[in-house]
């Protein structure tokens, strides 16, 4: 595959696309193919990605609508699928009306293909616009316009930043089930490449599918009420809620998300501390698991078994526990790295909720309760994790279970685990 390259030492090179020897200044980034790039690799740097910012433009209330180009030079080449994608900032308000451009042109200044989008009312923001096709191919170079409306009540500023990169092979997926949260099942997928590496400088698009059994059989569509990513890499449904394109980060990070239609209820309790800060050997208990609040790391715990909360702050996220609020927090920092539960503590302030994501009914009979000595206080919604009273909230298990079915670019398939955990 041609790529681009960076050289590092000015001098004469062969090029194959010239057909004789080419002079070369240090600093030139130049498209070789793979053979040159072997030759030469004692002298060149890959560029994987690149991003160059287009001027600042400033539009303003008269004038009528502004366009401005700028040319790429240098576009990687290659056979794989390629991303070209243009990153819109603007500073105030971006009306309406406006568009970007790419228009791919060959070795000889001719456009091979033009597209354009839509860039939507922008106030103080940043938004990604992607283009990707067949037409990016083999390109020699990439013209890219913003055409953008005149200002209305204010001036605005709008920036566009180019960036360009390869659709890596995916040969291998890994996913980290973080469970049931808030009624999804939330899913960290790291792709990697043949070797077992993650991928890395270039994105990666994978098919799924929702299967309703470990041999890859088409669930119903009925069975999700939502498929969506988080910050983490984009996502293309072909079949609502059944058929999907997932397209990683440059790392091969996506952040996916499921939501069943029938999720269950996660086992849910607020543990709320006030007034004072704790005693040294008060006491916060979840299950079998008991937290002893002590003056430092050193003084012993009235039971070895208890864990420890140093209210000095050593060692811990968090401040000397000097009030309820510090309490609350050294509490919630030692229960998330010491807890042997599957359960997520959030909230902030004095308030620690703490929510499953798993198992839910396992958790309902969990002991909750709290030894501290007054004026502090500190007390569970209920004596149990589900019970049920105040914002405690008892616990059901999802009703369905599901997998996924990953096609890979190797033409091997990939089904998960059983999701979201356990019925």
């Amino acid at each position: 595959m041609n790529k681009t390259y960076t050289f590092n030492t000015t001098g004469s090179y062969y090029l194959e696309s010239k057909e004789y020897y080419y002079p070369i200044t240090a600093g030139d980034s130049v498209i070789l193919t793979a053979g040159e790039a072997t030759a030469y690799a004692d002298y060149i740097t890959e560029n994987n990605t690149w991003k160059r910012p287009m001027d600042e433009q400033e539009v303003t209330t008269t004038g009528g609508a502004q366009t401005f180009t700028k040319t790429i030079s240098n576009a990687s080449a290659g056979t794989t699928q390629k991303i070209v994608v243009v990153t819109a900032t603007v500073v105030d308000t971006l009306p309406t009306g406006g568009y970007v451009t790419v228009e791919a042109l060959n070795s000889s200044g001719a456009t091979v293909e033009t597209r354009s989008l839509e860039l939507g009312t922008l106030t103080d923001t940043s938004a990604t616009y992607s283009f990707s096709g067949s037409w990016l191919n083999e390109v020699a170079s990439y013209k890219v316009s913003g055409s953008v409306p005149q200002a209305s009540g204010s001036n605005y500023t709008i920036t566009l930043e180019i960036s360009e990169t390869d659709v890596s092979t995916c040969g291998y997926v890994d996913i980290t089930n973080n469970g049931m949260v808030s009624g999804a099942n939330d899913l960290d997928i790291q792709m990697k490449d043949s070797d077992g590496d993650d991928l890395s400088d270039s994105k990666g698009i994978v098919k799924v599918m929702v299967a309703s059994d470990p041999i890859g059989s088409l669930a119903p569509a009925t069975l999700m009420d939502g498929i969506a990513v988080g910050t983490d890499g984009e996502l293309i449904e072909t079949a609502d809620d059944q058929r999907f394109f997932l397209m990683s980060e440059l790392d091969g990070d996506v952040d996916l998300s499921l939501t069943p239609t029938n999720a269950g209820t996660p086992t849910v309790s607020i543990c709320t501390f006030g007034t004072a800060a704790p005693t040294t050997g008060d006491t916060v208990t979840f299950g079998t698991e008991v937290y002893e609040f002590t003056t430092d790391g050193t003084t012993p715990l009235t039971d070895p078994d208890n864990i420890r909360i140093d209210m000095t702050g050593d060692g811990g996220a968090f401040t000397a526990v000097t009030t309820h609020t510090t309490a609350a927090q050294a509490f919630k920092y030692v229960f998330n790295n010491n807890t042997s539960y599957d359960a997520v503590a959030s909230g902030a302030a004095a308030a620690i909720t703490v929510t499953a994501i798993k198992f839910f009914v396992d958790y309902n009979s969990l002991a909750t309760t709290t030894s501290i000595t007054a004026t502090a206080t500190g007390a569970w919604e209920d004596t149990t994790f589900g019970g049920g009273t105040g914002s405690s909230t008892t616990g059901v298990d999802p009703t369905s279970s599901w997998y996924l079915l990953f096609e890979l670019d190797n033409g091997k398939r990939f089904v998960s685990e059983q999701l979201p955990y356990r019925m």
